[in-house]
């Protein structure tokens, strides 16, 4: 099943609300953390610098965090670095009509 998070963000793909259900939310987090590397830490800029123009109403440190509680990203005991969770189950994505993904 495709879930279309288009409701939550701008033109821009910012996010503008965060889902409530937990299985849409479960779809935007895996489109913020498509814009991460699997198998390469980040520092807390890098985090920063990636989400931040999907920031839109909230700033980087809201999403950051949602991706840390839904363990789609992981980080050190001391915060320094982060780096994307291991192997999950593909949640597809949909925001703008007829562009999809298979990934997280």
């Amino acid at each position: 099943r495709v879930i279309n998070i288009a409701k939550f963000l701008d033109r821009d793909g910012a996010v503008l609300h965060i889902p409530t259900k937990p299985r849409t939310q479960s779809a935007l987090r895996g489109y913020l953390i498509s814009r991460f590397e699997a198998g390469r830490e980040y520092s807390e800029t890098e985090v920063s610098e990636l989400l931040e123009p999907l920031a839109g109403r909230y700033d980087a440190i809201v999403l950051r965090r949602l991706l840390i509680d839904g363990r789609e990203l992981c980080r050190n005991a001391g915060n320094a670095r982060y780096w994307v969770a291991g192997e999950q189950e593909p949640v597809r994505w949909i925001w703008r009509i007829r562009e999809w993904k298979d990934e997280i």
